[in-house]
């Protein structure tokens, strides 16, 4: 809920004019507001998908994500904070359904 407050205060954190090139038009304390609040979106989806829960209404959420924060998971620096499987996995062109627990 924290998440969607922060959006609602800050509307650029989901524009996908200032998300798409955030590394060139936001500066100083907005960008960084934005970096975190990527990395909290990336988080969440993250779970979702470890948990095996992408289903008919979390999916379409995280395809929405992946294009509106696509490009900053795309920074080498901030793929090193999330699991090669969850990476590949999201970034695939059609994401599938994960559906269970996840078991190790």
């Amino acid at each position: 809920m924290e998440i969607m407050e922060e959006s609602l205060k800050y509307p650029y954190l989901r524009d996908p004019n200032k998300t798409r090139y955030y590394d060139s038009v936001l500066f100083g304390e907005d960008k960084l507001r934005y970096e975190i609040y990527a990395h909290m979106v990336w988080n969440i989806c993250e779970t979702v998908c470890d948990r095996k829960m992408v289903n008919e209404t979390s999916r379409p959420a995280i395809i929405a994500e992946r294009a509106l924060h696509s490009k900053w998971l795309e920074d080498p620096r901030n793929q090193s904070m999330f699991k090669t499987e969850f990476l590949d996995y999201i970034m695939q062109e059609n994401i599938p359904y994960r559906r269970g627990w996840f078991v190790k």
